[in-house]
């Protein structure tokens, strides 16, 4: 497992901090500790939870034009793990089919099906990752992101576009609906709460109201503050 892990470290090198080898190791025990405890009442292959988890982010869309070779990383890896090839099979569903906009778009579509429902490997790998992405982690994971992408942080105005901000209600505080094994459910509640605080506290600094300030000004960057942060 160590060869498999430097291999898959010198690859994640060329992301972003808040895709990077930490993020990966932070998933794989996650997802090891989830899985234990998810073993003491259903079967869980922990072999596949470890290596699924470690290369789930090998091959991710998101920088697929930057980042060519993870399909081939990926079989490497897995040629490479002692996994028998019933195990490979499995690992290469669950991370072609674990990320949120691939549920949200097979559910859409109606071919999220059974397999999804019952592949209890699935459910803990798609949780840790889910749990790396909300709470204070996934706070630090938006702005890495956004100053990767050179996405603003705030919008005070009435530009086109969308800051990071926005990443919070469009989708991390709806996550913890999406969790599926008891212990990242428990989990997440938990996580979001902390993020409902960050966008609470950052409406009241960016409008003033922590200062008990109005004016016409800020009274028009709250209004513009509710309508991208308090969407849903």
């Amino acid at each position: 497992m160590s060869t498999i892990h430097s291999r898959v470290a010198i690859h994640m090198a060329q992301f972003d901090p808040s895709h990077d080898m930490n993020h990966v190791d932070r998933v794989v025990r996650l997802a090891k500790v989830l899985g234990r405890k998810v073993a003491q009442s259903q079967t869980v292959d922990l072999q596949v939870v470890e290596v699924a988890a470690l290369l789930h982010d090998v091959n991710d869309h998101k920088y697929q034009t930057q980042l060519s070779d993870g399909q081939s990383i990926m079989m490497s890896c897995l040629s490479d793990s002692g996994l028998s090839p019933e195990q490979q099979d499995l690992v290469l569903k669950i991370a072609t089919n674990m990320s949120y906009s691939t549920e949200k778009k097979l559910r859409k579509t109606g071919e999220w099906g059974q397999w999804h429902d019952e592949c209890v490997e699935l459910h803990v790998v798609q949780d840790a990752d889910r749990l790396d992405a909300i709470g204070a982690i996934g706070i630090l994971r938006v702005a890495a992101y956004s100053g990767a992408k050179d996405r603003p942080l705030v919008l005070t105005t009435d530009d086109e576009g969308e800051d990071a901000m926005m990443h919070f209600d469009e989708k991390l505080l709806h996550l913890h609906k999406t969790m599926k094994t008891g212990p990242g459910k428990d989990l997440a509640v938990k996580r979001t709460k902390i993020m409902n605080e960050l966008v609470q506290q950052m409406y009241d600094e960016v409008t003033l109201a922590d200062l008990e300030e109005e004016n016409p000004e800020m009274c028009a960057i709250g209004v513009l503050m509710k309508e991208r942060w308090f969407k849903q």
